[in-house]
């Protein structure tokens, strides 16, 4: 709603002389016809009572603005602005003042105005309600020949414009700038980002700050600048599992992907999640100290320890990939030992990353699209899956903890510790043990060599059987372990094997614990060597 007042105040020419003042300056008539020149003219001065006919817009519902400009007497170039913005407590409007010569109707710039506490105002202000007293130097504004009968000054208080630009921070997708005014609430859009392996929690005002806003929370009053842009990022919170369903078997296209923010009512430990679904648990960033402690078993040494920061967070398998999980990928099941929950052995690293590009890490990170990973890629889209590397999965399997095994505890007797056999399918849990010392303790429902993924104790984590079962390949190949901190560690650049992890159903209780090591080629297999998948973030 537009409104306007107007007042006559301002003055007109009673003579031949018209104004013609600059700030400092003495006032010098205009001579007739232009010619020649006159003395000051006192009387001119005097009899200045001219018009300023003034008028006050408000352009919006909320703002008015009354104005009353009175120019100083005698005159000296000064004009008096007294002005009110009348509107919402605590919102500023973008004020501003015009000029306009209303005979030759050509615009005059008000560039030298002086607010009370004397400072300069800007073109456009941004004020709040209330009552000020400013002053306009005219004379130092007007033209060197301005001769106006009449002038017209216009005051203006309008909303406050700013708008909104949302930053997708990590995420894909497109979301429009908003406009917004001060002092009014509006909407914000709601959110069309995604991050696959997130969910939405809001907005925050810094890429790296917490939420503030809400999806698509009312909000006024994001900045008092007029004209700003104000930005937005979306703001995170990481899913903890992936899913993989491969239900549909080694001939699909497609294997959906699905997130999780916590475990099903019934957990994981279930069939489904063995048979026909892989899932992977995410794991933060983190520095931990990789190695053997002399603490570990009553023998043993400290055993290459050294700090390992992993910079980025990973996904890692809950279980050890199945026999049944494998003949949905592959179409075939090349266990010496079957059993649909078991897990997959005579695995070779070629096998599940290919012998020519998967042959090249670390390098390269690409796999064969023939091999059990290049499929598990093509059919997902999921680009990270992957094997861990070794950091990677000592990380996994301590779960936070520092001892021989991801319990919290060490080992209390050497070949056959109860510590282990509470985590752990090994040599002396399973009646295939190596030296024949094992007793079947039929978890699972297997007296003999590994069984079914999930029958022991997970660590803190939720893993099952980083400890035991069958071994697990990594990506790295075998060599020296580093002797001071390293940071996203790959291993050496080159070798002759590659490291497997974990130890296996037949080996005693020192070889299963979480720092023992091991390697082999990567084109061997054995009823004892299985995996158990990543996904690399690129956060």
């Amino acid at each position: 709603m537009a409104e306007s007042l107007k007042c006559i105040l301002g003055w007109e020419r009673t003579g031949t002389c018209g104004p013609r003042t600059k700030a400092g300056r003495s006032v010098a008539p205009r001579p007739p016809h232009g010619r020649g020149t006159h003395p000051a003219c006192p009387q001119w001065l005097a009899a200045i009572c001219a018009l300023f006919a003034l008028t006050l817009t408000a352009l919006a519902d909320d703002p008015t603005i009354s104005v009353s400009a009175q120019q100083r007497y005698p005159w000296n170039g000064l004009v008096d602005l007294n002005f009110t913005i009348t509107g919402t407590s605590g919102t500023k409007y973008d004020t501003t003042f015009t000029a306009k010569d209303m005979v030759g109707n050509t615009n005059i710039a008000m560039r030298t105005i002086c607010k009370s506490d004397g400072t300069a105002a800007a073109a456009k202000e941004q004020l709040l309600p209330g009552t000020y007293n400013w002053v306009w130097d005219a004379a130092a504004d007007l033209p060197k020949d301005f001769q106006c009968d009449r002038m017209t000054v216009t005051g203006t208080a309008v909303d406050m414009p700013y708008s909104v630009k949302f930053n997708a921070n990590g995420g894909t997708g497109t979301m429009s700038n908003e406009s917004f005014t001060y002092g009014t609430a509006k909407a914000l859009t709601a959110n069309a980002f995604t991050r696959t392996g997130y969910t939405f929690q809001g907005w925050a005002t810094s890429a790296s700050g917490a939420k503030v806003y809400s999806d698509k929370q009312s909000v006024s009053n994001l900045t008092q600048t007029s004209g700003a842009v104000v930005n937005l990022y979306a703001v995170w919170k990481a899913r903890l599992y992936m899913v993989i369903d491969l239900s549909s078997g080694a001939n699909s296209s497609k294997y959906p992907v699905s997130y999780l923010d916590a475990a099903p009512s019934g957990g994981f430990n279930v069939s489904t999640y063995k048979t026909t679904k892989l899932v992977l648990r995410r794991l933060s960033a983190g520095t931990f100290t990789m190695g053997g402690r002399a603490t570990d078993y009553s023998d043993a040494t400290d055993r290459h320890l050294h700090q390992v920061t992993l910079t980025k967070d990973f996904y890692v398998g809950v279980f050890e990939v199945t026999q049944k999980q494998y003949s949905l990928i592959t179409g075939s099941n090349p266990s010496s030992y079957k059993g649909d929950m078991r897990p997959v052995e005579q695995t070779t690293f070629n096998g599940l990353r290919g012998s020519t590009k998967g042959a090249k890490w670390p390098s390269s990170s690409e796999v064969d699209a023939s091999s059990v990973i290049g499929k598990l890629r093509a059919r997902t889209g999921v680009t990270g899956l992957d094997l861990p590397t070794e950091a990677q999965w000592e990380y996994a399997c301590r779960g936070g903890t520092t001892t021989a095994l991801n319990s919290g505890k060490n080992l209390t007797n050497t070949p056959r510790c109860p510590n282990l056999a509470a985590l752990a399918r090994f040599g002396y849990n399973s009646e295939g043990g190596q030296g024949g010392a094992g007793v079947g303790d039929g978890k699972g429902g297997y007296n003999e060599n590994h069984t079914t993924v999930g029958s022991y104790a997970a660590n803190k984590w939720g893993l099952y059987d980083m400890h035991g079962n069958v071994w697990e390949w990594c990506l790295d190949w075998n060599g020296p372990m580093p002797s001071s901190a390293v940071t996203d560690p790959k291993g050496p650049s080159s070798g002759e094997s590659r490291e497997i992890r974990g130890g296996c159903w037949a080996l005693s209780a020192t070889r299963c614990i979480s720092h023992y090591r091991r390697a082999e080629p990567p084109n061997s297999g054995y009823n004892a060597t299985g995996f158990r998948l990543v996904v690399n973030l690129s956060n």
